[in-house]
């Protein structure tokens, strides 16, 4: 069963601890974690460590909620050392080989036909990302922005690990520059998620950003 939610419309009306919780058992269960939306709570919420959940994952849960703290306060502009941090903060702890920097070597992902660049591309192609940003930010709907780097950061998977949840926080961090509420890519529409970045991996980012749209309309509308 989804875990939509329901809030008025501004980012202000958001309950912080209800929104990271949320949003932290959800990214992190896309990525294979299998703690429950009610340990999540019990971890950030009420501090106590749930019974039953491996110490992964809870390292894996903590590492969100600072994940989400930093993306949240971060007053600067998109830059490498704002990715390189996000993906320590998602990985710090954990047995990610390299954090902090790009992968050293050739990565396939699980279930897709897409072959990511190679290592040593990935470097110059955040590089290009970036500039690429501040030339789209100007012309681009905010939710095609966030869309787009969401995409193209999955696309090079720049990094050994956390390549997703650095995506989403990402793309987060678009909408709350642009005074737009943070959206919660739900687990329960994992395969709908894949498809839509499948089409942004064809060039099709228009697919992304419809999904993103209805995310985001299906979450901020109060039902009468």
């Amino acid at each position: 069963m989804a875990t939509s939610i329901i809030y008025n419309k501004s980012p202000e009306s958001i309950q912080p601890k209800d929104f990271l919780v949320r949003y932290t058992y959800n990214t992190n269960a896309i990525e294979g974690s299998r703690m429950s939306l009610r340990q999540t709570a019990l971890l950030l919420v009420d501090k106590v460590t749930p019974e039953g959940a491996s110490a992964n994952d809870v390292i894996e849960a903590l590492n969100s909620a600072d994940a989400w703290q930093y993306v949240n306060t971060h007053r600067g502009g998109l830059t490498i050392s704002f990715l390189k941090k996000i993906q320590v903060e998602v990985t710090k702890n954990t047995l990610c080989r390299i954090q902090g920097d790009f992968r050293d070597g050739d990565v396939l992902i699980a279930g897709s036909d897409h072959l990511p660049p190679r290592a040593e591309e990935a470097p110059l192609l955040v590089k290009k990302l970036i500039l690429e940003y501040r030339q789209l930010k100007a012309s681009l709907h905010p939710v095609e922005l966030a869309a787009y780097l969401h995409n193209r950061m999955v696309n090079m998977h720049p990094f050994t690990d956390g390549n997703g949840r650095t995506a989403r926080l990402i793309l987060n961090w678009v909408l709350l520059r642009n005074r737009l509420p943070p959206v919660i890519i739900e687990s329960s529409i994992k395969e709908r998620y894949y498809k839509a970045i499948e089409e942004g991996d064809k060039g099709n980012h228009a697919a992304f950003s419809i999904f993103l749209a209805e995310n985001l309309l299906l979450q901020y509308t109060v039902k009468g």
